[in-house]
This record gives structure tokens, sequence and C-alpha cells, in this order.
């Protein structure tokens, strides 16, 4: 298992994609708690355009406090103020509530990717000419460090370097935030069966199949089936 990936964010080559030309973007809007939220489509699946920014009754806010096995969020930096705009981080378990209730938290369809969905947009996003996951069409075009660079956003998911966030040791009521800037990941709701004390990311320098442990926290995308 892959439990944290600390290396920075690399931006492949990019002077070939093994792809056919990218759909058209096709975007539309979907309300959650009250705000509205881009979507993007991406082959069979509509995907939120934006870092899920979404609390329920019960999910506490912020890092103070033990975090063990209990579904936590907070702000990059505990700095709604300055770092809002990234969205909320999140744990896994938080992840996993949040989907075990899908149908009681979540517009009808909507709910957090599995694996098997994460697969399925890293097909479609394909390689760059090194072979590696071309992770760079799915970036925004702007708000990158410059050693970095921006995306190509091809896709319409205008993926943000809002960081993460990890308490280390992984039981400890210290967090360390990294990364904004440079790099980001996004939960996916299944286990790494290698490690069942962490679960799936998209790491977008790296691939959809890396894993954190589960008292991380990192983005949100949520995905339903396009129709």
């Amino acid at each position: 298992s892959q439990s944290l990936n600390l290396a920075p964010v690399q931006t492949p080559n990019r002077a070939q994609n093994h792809n056919p030309e990218p759909q058209p973007i096709q975007e539309s809007y979907v309300e959650i708690g009250g705000r509205e939220y881009r979507t993007t489509v991406i082959g069979n699946l509509e995907w939120l355009a934006e870092d899920l920014d979404y609390t329920w009754d019960g999910l506490p806010v912020g890092t103070e406090g033990k975090r063990y096995t209990v579904p936590r969020a907070t702000y990059y930096n505990d700095d709604q103020e300055t770092y809002g705009n990234y969205g909320l981080m999140y744990n896994w378990y938080a992840a996993k509530y949040l989907d075990d209730n899908k149908d009681t938290l979540l517009p009808a369809g909507w709910r957090v990717p599995t694996h098997e969905d994460m697969l399925a947009l890293a097909e479609i996003v394909g390689l760059d000419d090194n072979d590696n996951f071309a992770g760079y069409k799915l970036k925004s075009i702007n708000g990158w460090n410059p050693q970095e660079s921006d995306g190509t956003d091809e896709f319409g998911f205008t993926l943000l370097p809002g960081g993460m966030a990890f308490p280390y040791p992984y039981d400890s009521d210290t967090v360390d935030f990294r990364y904004v800037g440079s790099g980001v990941y996004l939960w996916q709701r299944d286990e790494d069966e290698t490690d069942t004390d962490c679960a799936y990311v998209l790491n977008i320098s790296r691939d959809v199949n890396s894993s954190n442990h589960k008292n991380c926290y990192n983005y949100l995308r949520l995905v339903r089936d396009a129709t």
C-alpha cells in the first residue's frame, strides 16, 4: 500500500496524450446543501467540477481533539477565510459516512466515487508520452505553483491544488498541512484491500491506485451515472 505519497507533484510531458481528442465539455449544475456546484460529464459519468464544501449534522469541522475512526472535516490550515475556495477536506470516515447515508444527505444518484468510477475516469484521461497518468488534463488552467505548472483542464474537471493534511503518527493529535499550490488528492469509497488502514485516492501526480491512511484529510468529488 502507498499509504502516503509525500513527493512533490510532477507534471508529465504533454507532447502526446495517447488518446483521441476529448469530447466537448458538457457542463451542468447540481444543488447540494443549498449550494450550486458545477458538473461535467466525462464518459458515462457526471462529476462535480468543484471540490465539495458540505457539512451535515454531527460532522465536526476543524482538527482539534481526537479523530480516530470518526468522520471529521477541515479547511486547509484550519483557515476557511484564506483557503475556503478549495472546499472542505474530509477524512475517509466522513467520506464513507456520506456515501452510506447518500439517500438522505445527497441528491438522487450522487455518490462518493468507487475505485471502479476512478478507473473509468483514468481510462478516458489516458497516458502521457511516458506512459504515465496524464493528470494534467484534469488540472485547472491556473492557480498551480510555477514549478508544477498549470493544467489543460480538457474535461472541465478543474482540479485545484488544495493540498492535503495528515496526522503523523496517524493516531497523533498534531495535523500537518502540505502541498497547497502544488498537489491534491481525492478520496475514493473503497478501502485498499492490501492495507485496510488505508483507502484509495486519486493522486494527481501518479494514478488512481494510490492510497492514503484513512485519518488523512483529502477532497471529495461526487459522481453519478450520466443520463
